[in-house]
């Protein structure tokens, strides 16, 4: 996102 947070580049939740 526009944030500093650390944001996978898949745009759905990282499966296990």
């Amino acid at each position: 996102s526009n944030n500093g947070l650390r944001e996978p580049q898949l745009s759905s939740v990282p499966m296990p």
